[in-house]
């Protein structure tokens, strides 16, 4: 093994433990600056609701992805709720982190998705919807409690797609564009000519 490719791993294996990757993995990509496991876990199921703040027009459009992504890889859809959350839920709020970072708080109790923006409210909805989605089986799913607290290293982060040279339909495009979004990539470059 070549000096170069010693350092490349022994930096992948320091960062995958400071994330807590190898002790404890949460499937979630790309993976998050901080992960803190904790006790017990929480279930979502078809009883669970999804709450944002009365009036809050972006947090509710994320929490409307959520529960059909949700739908479309577990089988149900949680309803999307207007105001303050009783009992075991989830909740978007925008008392967290500014830009597109976000805290992702999961407890035997309930889940809390924090960001200041619609960006980092999506982002770590997809971090959520990619910890619901361990497997292909449809129904209820138990998640690890975490903390988990996430912000993009670089401000672009994009994909470029070449159709000047090879032809993509447009669903193509589309699943390439959903595709990015999961992995939470911000900038698609389109070359048409």
């Amino acid at each position: 093994m070549t000096p170069l490719r010693i350092a490349a791993v022994s930096a992948f294996a320091l960062t995958a433990l400071a994330t807590g990757a190898f002790a404890e993995s949460l499937t979630i990509t790309p993976a998050p600056a901080m992960v803190v496991r904790t006790e017990g876990t929480f279930t979502v199921s078809p009883a669970i609701r999804i709450h944002v703040a009365k009036g809050d027009g972006e947090a509710r459009g994320v929490a409307v992805q959520l529960a059909d992504l949700i739908q479309r890889s577990r089988g149900f859809r949680p309803g999307v709720v207007e105001g303050p959350a009783s009992g075991r839920a989830i909740v978007l709020t925008r008392e967290g982190p500014a830009g597109e970072a976000y805290k992702l708080d999961i407890g035997p109790e309930g889940i809390t998705i924090a960001a200041a923006k619609r960006a980092g409210l999506f982002y770590g909805a997809m971090s959520l919807w990619q910890l619901v989605t361990p497997d292909e089986t449809k129904g209820p799913v138990a998640l690890p409690a975490a903390a988990i607290e996430d912000a993009p290293r670089f401000a672009w982060r994009g994909l470029m797609v070449d159709s000047a040279r090879h032809y993509q339909s447009l669903d193509t495009l589309k699943a390439v564009i959903d595709a990015m979004a999961a992995h939470k990539l911000n900038t698609f470059h389109w070359h048409l000519v």
